[in-house]
């Protein structure tokens, strides 16, 4: 219609700023870690250990099925305690695994029974960070078994820190298992360089210093 005035109005999406996330995990004393008088030991050849608190996304039946397809002489002691414990232990119960499982409840002090066994496990499958409990087993020595869940491939590389299996897979985590038992010299090659790259990457120096390299970053001086 004469004198009408028609506007055009073109949306556009708002878009946040860019934002940039850096990971910092804590950080462990690694001279810590070698100062404990290990546990004596029980009376199986090799024992696994795992230590965490008993949530189900942890694996921890996962592990116990595993090591009921094992060699009796190899055991298992469970660090640790929470909501999934009655579970677990009606499962070790259903396989008449109690003479070579333990259940070793929450430490203070964790390091005498990391030192005193011979693997670590943690076949986390979900809601994983960098596992302190793992970076603690690798800077006492320990060969591990884990999955890639969450954030565990920062610290746990294939053949080299760590041996990694499929996510919920009793038969993958048992061979690996197996594979580190019968094998000492990589069980020796896997503890060695699992404690030398989290002694460099992972200690609390190293995320002292990394705390103080953001800072510097996001207040402009460089």
């Amino acid at each position: 219609m004469p004198g009408r005035t028609h506007a055009s109005v073109t949306w556009r999406p708002m878009r946040p700023p860019r934002v940039q996330l850096t990971s910092l995990p804590s950080g462990r004393v690694t001279t810590t870690c070698t100062s404990s008088a290990p546990l004596s030991r029980r009376s199986h050849d090799t024992s696994t250990v795992r230590g965490a608190t008993l949530r189900s996304w942890k694996g921890h039946r996962f592990l116990v099925e595993a090591v009921v397809g094992l060699p009796e002489s190899v055991g298992l002691v469970i660090v640790g305690d929470g909501p999934q414990r009655d579970v677990l232990e009606v499962l070790v119960d259903k396989h008449h695994m109690r003479p070579r499982i333990w259940f070793a409840n929450n430490q203070r002090d964790v390091l005498p029974w990391l030192q005193s066994l011979d693997v670590f496990a943690l076949p986390s499958y979900a809601n994983e960070g960098v596992p302190q409990a793992l970076v603690q087993a690798m800077l006492v020595g320990l060969p591990s078994v884990t999955t890639h869940a969450g954030s565990i491939a920062e610290v746990a590389i294939d053949g080299k820190t760590a041996l990694i299996v499929e996510k919920e897979n009793v038969s993958a985590l048992r061979s690996a298992l197996e594979r580190l038992i019968g094998n000492e010299s990589l069980r020796k090659t896997l503890g060695l360089a699992a404690r030398e790259h989290c002694a460099q990457h992972y200690s609390y120096d190293r995320m002292l210093d990394r705390m103080e390299e953001i800072y510097r970053q996001v207040s402009g001086r460089y």
